[in-house]
């Protein structure tokens, strides 16, 4: 076993597409936590500056995969981090991301092999060091921003991502909007948060009502199948289709609308009304959530979003992700309410 000691510089990205650039300068409180997975400590520092101690490899190659790993995982937790804090209303956010040709390898030294040796050294000398070199920024006019930033849930973000689970899953599908090149990616990647929210409460009781009973399917489907017969009766195929159609339908039609299923979930199961962050304001109503589907369905169906209408799909995606940003909030507490309370 090696200890190393590797140096990388962290890309800081914000394609905003606009002539005049701001320049963000980021201040926060050092932060650091445990990576329980890799067995190290990582410690964000100033200029986001990384330090990752504890790391350890058989080989250089060895070392560089688990920091790629690592790396990736930190960027990340920093870029939703940052949207969560984001009040900006444009078509793309920031996000952060590093180039495996940048971590380099400054040193190492040869551990003897022992358990008890290898243990201390990963407790106390081993780091991987990330020195970003400007400052994450725009630029607008000359006039240069300072901005706060709380870096409280970033260990969160970073270690529910080992586990999966819904979390896991919000973590991944944000982090690949934020990066998305355009607005009609971005919208469908994040709307199969929603579709995943379906898909869990499909079964509820509450939303899976059924429109016909049993007794009622029967009496429908017996009356309409000699129908479907007579009527196609030149073409066995086609009529076996219409009837296998058409009793899907009564057997699984539901009082409640997809809009009304999803602003129910929205609504009463996961307790979401409204959003109110910054400028943006709206309710989460049945009118909303039929336009995030509608919008959806019109993009699938590949209608081209004419110039008039960019804009707009930019405000409904923003709204859309500040929508997902909440259902992940709430994942987190009730992951942790969840932990307390199987707690003995």
């Amino acid at each position: 076993m090696r200890e190393f000691t590797l140096k990388t510089v962290l890309l800081y990205e914000y394609m905003d597409g606009s002539r005049f650039k701001r320049e963000i300068n980021y201040e926060f409180t050092p932060f650091s936590f445990e990576d329980i997975v890799n067995g190290c400590t990582i410690e964000i520092c100033p200029n986001f500056g990384i330090n990752i101690k504890g790391l350890v490899g058989e080989t250089d190659n060895k070392a560089l995969i688990k920091a790629y790993d690592i790396l990736e995982f930190v960027c990340r937790a920093i870029t939703i981090t940052l949207q969560m804090q984001n009040y900006d209303n444009r078509e793309f956010q920031p996000n952060v991301s590093f180039k495996k040709s940048k971590v380099e390898i400054v040193s190492d030294k040869l551990l003897r092999d022992n358990n008890e040796v290898v243990r201390n050294k990963i407790e106390n000398n081993i780091y991987l060091s990330m020195n970003e070199q400007i400052s994450f920024s725009d630029r607008i006019a000359s006039m240069r921003i300072s901005q706060g930033l709380d870096l409280s849930k970033v260990d969160l973000l970073y270690k529910s991502y080992f586990f999966g689970g819904s979390i896991g899953f919000c973590i991944d599908t944000i982090f690949r909007a934020l990066r998305s090149r355009d607005v009609e990616s971005k919208y469908f990647t994040l709307f199969t948060i929603i579709e995943r929210l379906e898909t869990t409460f499909q079964k509820d009781d509450d939303l899976a009502k059924l429109l016909f009973n049993v007794e009622q399917q029967k009496i429908l489907l017996d009356k309409f199948k000699p129908q479907i017969a007579e009527m196609l009766s030149d073409d066995n195929e086609f009529s076996r289709r219409v009837y296998s159609r058409l009793s899907q339908i009564i057997t699984t039609s539901t009082i409640k609308t997809r809009t009304e299923k999803l602003c129910a979930i929205l609504n009463d199961k996961i307790k979401i009304r409204d959003i109110h962050k910054g400028l943006m304001k709206f309710d989460v109503d049945d009118q909303k959530v039929k336009h995030f589907i509608d919008t959806r369905n019109s993009l699938f169906h590949g209608k081209n979003v004419k110039k008039d209408s960019h804009n707009k799909l930019v405000q409904l995606t923003n709204e859309l992700l500040e929508l997902c940003l909440k259902i992940l909030e709430l994942e987190f507490k009730n992951s942790k309410s969840k932990s307390v309370d199987s707690q003995p």
